[in-house]
């Protein structure tokens, strides 16, 4: 059974013992079991959660709340109300599951109890109240034991779910997350027509797993930090997380912090959707706040907060333009004015007034961000920050907790982030299950952020076979010194079970005999376009797009990205397609990012939180570009290349003149779906991406703690 904290048991009321208990009774069986799951009672307005669920395929449904009343103190009318609490929460529960129409005919009602872990002996409860009704409800310490809850379990279980009921029952308690909407099979659409993949795809909702689950409704008691692989669904379950945190703690100061400007809009309805979900209400903004990482005159943001707060100057990027240089300003102007206010807060005491902060996209913050709102937190300091270090393009620092809080003189970090706090949620997580993109696109855009076709070897990669495990891959080869010094291939194949999109788990359709393989049977669903010069580059777009559209497919179903400075540039291009009578759009940073009946152009940083069935990734040429000056300017162009290809739901094309990173994708198109590639030593790559801490090594020639959970 998996067990789920989402908070940290109190140990005078005996939810940390009866938790404990509850792990030893159930840990064989098949199920989940929650403490504090997000679920209230439709008149509850303290909002209250139910300190135990499990969901078990054995014993059914049952909600329990525990509480440290003596005997002596018993109250038989407290104890009615903590069950009809519980019967409310039921009936909520009952609510949730009647509104599938797959559970119907389920009996989802679950059994209630009240547990009082410090009543003794039964006998001693039954002088005070001797209701059978009321006695039935309530567990004392003698029936709490393994053996006897798992026997109480036993003798009042009523499921008779079949298998793939059961299955749906465990989603529907997980929850989902909002995908696209469904598209119904257009009638008389043609059997190769694109349209038959958006209509199955879009109809398979986006149920949570285990580990978004956990992101999702877990409060750690401390710091966290979230890595995910791209279309993980780091920035929703963020939102989710703070909506929660909103509506079980009304009183708490909570600061989501974003670094993209344009995207404060979109997160907060996200938050609002949540809460509404979970309440039915609307969020206090003036406790659950959604800040852009800077913020300008216009609208406020987390740095501008604390400068005005702590009595700071406030720095513009206006101000760093005077002091860096518009070129320097636009890449490092917000990590300057970080710096600046930690310098000028340097020796002094600072109050916190913030009980949780929660960063999105942590990779493009700089390290004096994350020491500033660790500084913003009040006691214990519920810093939360998710990241994916292959899309980090305004900034390359990776946001390590040994990095960015530094280390002890005996060399331990400040701030350890392995492990797990007492409440049994770990310090740190990895979302390495993919939603968005299918893994054939998703394995080549890796293979190409890192350089693993690179002549000149790799930029940035992992080097230890777990990590290559965390970012969803099975990793074959000597990883050891002796592998590296000969330079012995790693092969990476996709882990079928790290991939969430629904076209990585199609059933195949019966191939055709006269065929030579499957891949002639479909598509590969990323194409590349080789062109000599800018017009031919608008003209492959032209011909892709009416294609795309002879197809069915429809100009909000595709995206042309296009890297930053790169030619022809969006302007151009929507120029040349209103030209040849297509409709296209070009969004500002912000304001809305699509038109009706417009295809939409961007550059590369406005697409970052955006996703369509079909990608067009242009100007690809300038990765690798003559431009190029130093190795972070090439990692910073990798990397936006990757969040280019990334966008995809279904398909993508990639555009780009001949050249060097045209070479890598054709020389990695023929190797598809796995990677291979000659193993390379942490020292030889200009970025290691992996969370293996390097301080606190014992010599013992062991492998180092890890941040990685």
């Amino acid at each position: 059974m998996l067990f789920c904290p989402n908070e940290a048991p109190g140990h005078l009321e005996g939810q940390r013992l009866l938790w404990n208990l509850l792990q030893r009774a159930l840990r064989r069986e098949d199920g989940s079991a929650w403490f504090r799951y997000p679920l209230f009672a439709a008149d509850d307005t303290a909002r209250r959660r139910p300190d135990f669920l499990v969901a078990s395929r054995k014993y059914g449904l049952w909600l329990i709340t525990c509480r440290g009343t003596r005997v002596e103190h018993f109250d038989p009318d407290q104890a009615r109300e903590e069950l009809a609490l519980l019967a409310a929460q039921a009936d909520a529960l009952r609510q949730r599951c009647a509104n599938r129409p797959e559970l119907v005919g389920l009996e989802c009602r679950p059994d209630i109890r009240l547990a009082l872990p410090f009543v003794k002996t039964p006998q001693a409860l039954l002088e005070v109240a001797e209701e059978p009704v009321l006695r039935s409800q309530i567990l004392t310490f003698d029936e709490l034991s393994p053996t006897a809850l798992r026997h109480h379990f036993a003798s009042a279980a009523t499921d008779a779910s079949t298998d793939a009921q059961w299955t749906l029952l465990l989603a529907t308690l997980r929850g989902s997350l909002p995908g696209p909407e469904p598209r119904p099979l257009q009638q008389g659409a043609p059997e190769d027509s694109p349209l038959h993949w958006v209509a199955a795809v879009s109809s398979v909702p986006r149920r949570l797993d285990d580990v978004q689950e956990r992101v999702a409704n877990e409060i750690p008691e401390g710091p966290q930090r979230i890595r995910g692989v791209a279309g993980s669904g780091k920035t929703q379950l963020l939102a989710r997380r703070a909506a929660l945190m909103h509506a079980v703690h009304p009183d708490w100061d909570i600061a989501l912090v974003h670094p993209h400007r344009g995207a404060g809009q979109w997160l907060w309805e996200l938050v609002a959707s949540g809460y509404r979900e979970l309440t039915g209400t609307v969020p206090d903004a003036s406790r659950v706040r959604v800040w852009h990482a800077w913020g300008d005159d216009v609208v406020t943001g987390f740095y501008r907060e604390l400068a005005r707060t702590w009595k700071g100057r406030v720095l513009t990027s206006a101000d760093a333009q005077s002091y860096l240089g518009w070129r320097q300003a636009a890449a490092a102007g917000f990590k300057w004015a970080c710096d600046q206010l930690e310098a000028d807060l340097a020796g002094t005491v600072v109050e916190p007034f913030l009980d949780a902060i929660l960063i999105d996209a942590g990779q493009d913050l700089p390290p004096a961000c994350y020491r500033l709102a660790y500084r913003a937190l009040r006691a214990p300091r519920r810093l939360y920050w998710t990241h994916d270090d292959a899309q980090g393009m305004d900034n390359l620092e990776i946001p390590r907790a040994a990095g960015i809080f530094g280390l002890h003189p005996g060399g331990s970090p400040r701030l350890d982030l392995s492990g797990q706090y007492p409440s049994g949620i770990p310090k740190a997580r990895n979302l390495r299950r993919g939603y968005r993109t299918p893994s054939s696109i998703f394995t080549l855009a890796e293979g190409l952020v890192m350089g693993l076709q690179r002549k000149g070897g790799p930029l940035q990669a992992v080097t230890h076979r777990d990590e290559w495990n965390g970012l969803g891959f099975l990793a074959e080869g000597d990883f050891s010194d002796r592998g590296v010094r000969s330079g012995g291939p790693i092969t990476l194949r996709p882990d079928p079970d790290a991939s969430g999109h629904p076209y990585d788990h199609r059933t195949l359709p019966e191939l055709d005999p006269d065929a030579d393989d499957e891949a002639e049977q479909e598509p590969p669903l990323l194409t590349m376009v080789e062109t000599t010069e800018e017009q031919a580059t608008i003209a492959a777009l032209i011909e892709g797009l009416r294609a795309d559209f002879a197809a069915g497919l429809t100009p909000e179903d595709v995206l042309v990205i296009v890297l930053s400075q790169a030619q022809p540039n969006p302007d151009k291009l929507r120029i040349a397609l209103n030209y040849a009578g297509i409709d296209a759009f070009v969004p500002e940073t912000t304001g809305a990012f699509r038109q009706s009946g417009c295809v939409t152009i961007c550059d590369v940083a406005v697409a970052r939180g955006q996703e369509a069935w079909k990608v067009y990734a242009c100007g690809l040429q300038r990765v690798t570009a003559e431009s190029v000056v130093d190795p972070d300017d090439a990692i910073g162009r990798r990397n936006q290349a990757f969040v280019a290809f990334t966008r995809s739901r279904m398909w993508c094309v990639a555009i780009g003149e001949s050249g060097p990173f045209m070479d890598e994708l054709a020389a990695l198109l023929r190797q598809g779906p796995d990677v291979t590639f000659p193993a390379v030593a942490a020292a030889e790559l200009h970025r290691d991406l992996s969370y293996w801490l390097l301080a606190g090594n014992d010599g013992s020639g062991g492998e180092p703690p890890r941040e990685l959970s």
